[in-house]
């Protein structure tokens, strides 16, 4: 039976994961309510990539020296206003204003919950903790963005007020439910001076590790090939809902229902990618996968009927389903004593690509041939993303863990001194 903490963590991952996909297919209404142009409408989806990006690197460390209950639930009543805000927008510069706070808040939730469902297991059940909090983030897109646009069938701001409405509830729920967690060589009466000493030290620590990472040629191929990877998904999904309102007159329900079926597509895809591996390998399953995401998306904006372009997308995000658990794995597990620090710049890199790709898609959109633009651009990036894996041979693991290793401990000698 699920404990009553777990059942709460999936929840939060479920409402932070629903407000991050809820934006695309309210792209073309929201475009319109506030008469905005196509090339820079992408960056109300944009925006709250934009805010968890940049603090997501922050949070984590800073977050090491406080109690990870309270980070959780002002994270939480953080994220529950600026999302409710969203929904009192009264144009362009309001909306991306709200969406980069709501990121920013997402950016304190998102790791603690990962750090909570660690801490509270049971060694035994660690992994599978985990991976009911994944869970939550694949539920979110399948029900979640078609909740959304259900509700945003009555009115566009009715599902930014619900999402808020349900953080704060959950906010409240963990002040409850969960118990008190400050940082283990903080209990016992320490404060003040102690808790800002520790506060600095992990953020020392933490950034000597982001630094040894990024000097590794190792670790920057992995992290380059993951966002171009990251660039290609966002850039193609951003204007998903402009592309079939405009190509096949989708109203705001009948998008939330592609990307319904998109979403199962990709639940069953990650639910699939280690059985996948041990098939095929992980580097002929990234080929093979690689090239036909590439070859859908340069063709989709082609599609003569709704079906067949409902029918690709939801192939393309099986597809990546397979590929982001594999991608992942792998970058979190370059060196085994990093994975928190190597998990917050993964979730970074991922949201960068987000705001990235959420732009240069709108520039193409609008500028060049509509969606065959975008398309061809994401087949770019997904043969860009494959030839930058197959050279430096990170798909397929060993290599330079040892050095890293070696790498890590000095640097973080240096930092304790």
């Amino acid at each position: 039976m699920m404990s009553k903490w777990l059942l709460l963590l999936f929840f939060t991952m479920f409402i932070i994961g629903t407000d991050s996909f809820l934006i695309a297919p309210l792209l073309p209404t929201l475009q319109a309510e506030f008469d905005v142009a196509t090339d820079i409408s992408g960056w109300m989806v944009g925006a709250y990539a934009l805010g968890y990006a940049v603090f997501a690197v922050i949070a984590g460390p800073l977050s090491d020296g406080w109690d990870r209950k309270k980070v959780l639930v002002y994270g939480m009543l953080g994220f529950a206003v600026t999302t409710a805000l969203c929904g009192l927008a009264t144009g362009f510069w309001s909306m991306f204003a709200f969406r980069f706070l709501a990121g920013v808040s997402a950016a304190f939730c998102g790791p603690q919950v990962w750090a909570i469902a660690g801490q509270l297991s049971q060694p035994k059940h660690v992994v599978r903790s985990m991976g009911v909090v994944t869970a939550g983030l694949g539920v979110s897109q399948v029900l979640g963005v078609p909740v959304g646009s259900a509700l945003a069938a009555i009115s566009w701001p009715v599902p930014f007020f619900v999402i808020g409405g349900a953080a704060l509830f959950l906010a409240v729920l963990q002040v409850v439910s969960l118990p008190g967690m400050p940082p283990a060589a903080l209990t016992g009466g320490a404060r003040d001076e102690s808790v800002r000493t520790a506060r600095r030290s992990a953020l020392r620590i933490t950034m000597g590790y982001y630094r040894t990472v990024l000097r590794d040629s190792r670790s920057r191929w992995a992290f380059s090939g993951y966002f171009a990877f990251q660039l290609g998904n966002y850039a193609g999904m951003a204007f998903m809902g402009t592309w079939l309102t405009e190509r096949f007159g989708f109203g705001v329900t009948e998008v939330g229902y592609a990307v319904l079926f998109a979403g199962i597509g990709n639940l069953i895809g990650s639910m699939s990618s280690s059985e996948m591996v041990k098939c095929f390998g992980s580097g002929r399953l990234l080929i093979t996968v690689l090239v036909m995401m590439a070859f859908l998306y340069g063709g989709i904006a082609f599609s003569p009927q709704a079906w067949i372009a409902e029918a690709a997308y939801g192939l393309i995000f099986m597809l990546a389903g397979l590929m982001i658990p594999l991608m992942i794995g792998r970058l979190t597990g370059l060196h085994e004593g990093m994975r928190g620090t190597l998990s917050s710049l993964t979730s970074a890199v991922m949201y960068a690509s987000t705001t990235v790709g959420s732009w240069i898609a709108g520039v193409l959109y609008v500028r060049l041939d509509g969606y065959a633009a975008v398309g061809a651009f994401v087949a770019l990036s997904y043969i860009t993303a494959m030839g930058i894996f197959v050279v430096s041979g990170v798909m397929a693991g060993g290599a330079s863990s040892n050095v890293l290793s070696r790498k890590v401990s000095k640097a973080s000698l240096k930092e304790f001194r």
